[in-house]
């Protein structure tokens, strides 16, 4: 029987999973620092607090591999909630999962780490991390921490770079960045099931045919989307105008999260 931590279980992508990996030879164990209400057949409820690593460790006892979705996910972060909510307890998670010999890490990173890459240039996981926010600097934390828990530690760690995440795409620019809620799950299962990872950072977008990412290492998992944004453009094309995207933040690929605070002046 393989048990498996999910994070953030309250969260969008949390409870999609909660419903999407629900299979009879997995125990879900489920944390959020809110109420998760009932639990349902091979779940394990557990209301806690990632900043406390004795909290955290506790947690991690009796787990196969982890699915790290928790932290604040705002363009206006501040440094105290960033540290507080998302850095320290990614460190948390790392830190647990090697003093309880969890060998699996996922962790949901985002495209935020690199929002300042120009959109005319298609970003892989080759690219150097250039983060809009403290949240994408949060996100940049978790890949790199888990690249030294890998190499130092044995770890087996999947960053996943999750775009816009929801149930279809609503604006002209999602129909690059989308993922659909079924094609999360699977990269997610993929994910857990993959063999011979040591460390990788990967793209968590659907089969859409506006590509703005490599995606070429998705076979390393097995992740084979199903969901086309393409499906919904004739839709968002017919649509009600839509507000243009200011110029500052339609030359970038972390787009309204690049402008909170900007003064560059380029």
């Amino acid at each position: 029987m393989t048990r498996v931590l999910i994070t953030g279980a309250a969260g969008r992508i949390g409870t999609t999973l909660r419903s999407g990996l629900a299979a009879e030879q997995t125990i879900l164990r489920l944390t959020d620092r809110v109420s998760l209400g009932k639990a349902g057949p091979q779940e394990e409820l557990v209301q806690s607090d990632l900043s406390d690593l004795e909290q955290v460790t506790s947690l991690c006892q009796g787990v196969d591999a982890i699915v790290h979705m928790a932290g604040i996910v705002s363009p206006t972060l501040s440094w105290d909630d960033a540290l507080r909510n998302n850095i320290g307890p990614s460190y948390n998670i790392y830190e647990a999962a090697r003093a309880n010999g969890v060998r699996r890490v996922v962790f949901a990173s985002s495209i935020h780490a690199h929002g300042f890459v120009f959109r005319d240039q298609k970003i892989s996981d080759k690219s150097l991390f250039r983060p809009d926010s403290f949240y994408g600097l949060a996100k940049v934390f978790g890949e790199v921490i888990g690249r030294l828990y890998a190499d130092k530690h044995g770890l087996e760690v999947i960053c996943l770079r999750i775009a816009s995440f929801r149930p279809e795409p609503t604006t002209e620019r999602e129909l690059g960045t989308w993922l659909s809620p079924r094609d999360a799950v699977q990269l997610v299962s993929r994910s857990l099931d993959a063999s011979g990872i040591d460390f990788i950072a990967l793209y968590g977008v659907s089969n859409n045919n506006r590509g703005l990412y490599d995606t070429s290492n998705w076979n390393r998992i097995g992740y084979e989307p199903v969901d086309d944004s393409g499906d919904f453009a004739e839709k968002i094309k017919a649509g009600e105008p839509a507000v243009s995207e200011p110029e500052l933040e339609r030359r970038f690929h972390g787009a309204h999260y690049v402008s909170p605070g900007f003064s560059a002046g380029r």
